[in-house]
């Protein structure tokens, strides 16, 4: 069950930050408003995508990109917050295209179906998870200061590996799960990060921060921390199906580790 949060938690916070590689770039997968996404790709046509790399080979203002995203935010916050996931929220196909992506698999670890919770009730359980994370982009979107998602596994690097940042999509895959090392270092579930912390990187005038603890809100959970708050047990032979031996995946605490984040 710990890695099903980790595919959830994937699926949810690469779609959260404006400035981030990978498909939350895309209009087509994020959970920001669409609108605000490729608002701020014409901001940067013709030059690629911007990150917040020191050697961030296309530099952007990113003060008066932090007041944009304000500005944005305010005006938008009728839409997106008071009246959101409505018929027009422009967010609501990507949640739904996140869903059918993560059901396939988790459809597999949920409780038979009964009359009073069947197939539907679980859709509308992932589907409310879903919705809680495209708010909580919505709300990192308004914050005037710039954020990553730290993914490194301090673990590792304290037991000498040099994986210092294995990332999920190098451990999922939409039919299977699986822990296998990207490199020569094999990782342990006690090394691999399933939640990451939350990390400012950036202030609203476009000053980068050195680490520290008043830049990195939520704790870090790895994958040996979330299996054992969620119960799971390891097979006793080898050919037993580890799903009998796991609690349900609605019992998996998305919610509570966005809650951590505080913002």
């Amino acid at each position: 069950m710990a890695m099903l949060a980790m595919c959830i938690a994937w699926t949810i916070l690469s779609r959260s930050l404006l400035l981030n590689l990978g498909i939350s770039n895309s209009p087509g997968s994020t959970f920001l408003p669409p609108e605000i996404v490729e608002c701020f790709q014409s901001f940067s046509f013709g030059k690629g995508a911007v990150t917040l790399r020191k050697d961030e080979p296309n530099p952007v203002n990113f003060a008066l990109l932090s007041r944009w995203k304000q500005a944005t935010a305010a005006l938008c916050h009728n839409a997106y917050v008071l009246d959101a996931f409505t018929f027009f929220d422009a967010r609501t196909v990507n949640i739904e295209r996140a869903l059918k992506d993560l059901d396939p698999l988790l459809a597999r670890y949920a409780k038979p179906s009964n009359v009073s919770h069947g197939k539907d009730a679980r859709i509308d359980d992932l589907r409310d998870v879903l919705r809680l994370g495209a708010s909580f982009a919505f709300t990192l979107f308004g914050q005037p200061c710039f954020w990553k998602f730290d993914w490194r596994s301090d673990r590792a690097i304290a037991h000498g590996k040099t994986e210092t940042e294995p990332k999920p999509e190098s451990f999922l895959s939409t039919t299977t799960i699986n822990i296998a090392a990207t490199t020569s270092i094999r990782l342990t579930t006690q090394e691999i990060v399933a939640w990451p912390s939350l990390v400012r990187v950036m202030d609203e005038n476009g000053v980068q921060l050195s680490e520290g603890d008043d830049t990195i809100l939520g704790e870090k959970k790895y994958l040996s921390d979330i299996a054992g708050k969620l119960g799971d047990v390891p097979r006793v032979h080898e050919g037993d199906d580890s799903r009998s031996n796991s609690p349900p995946f609605e019992n998996i605490p998305v919610a509570g580790l966005l809650d951590q984040y505080g913002t």
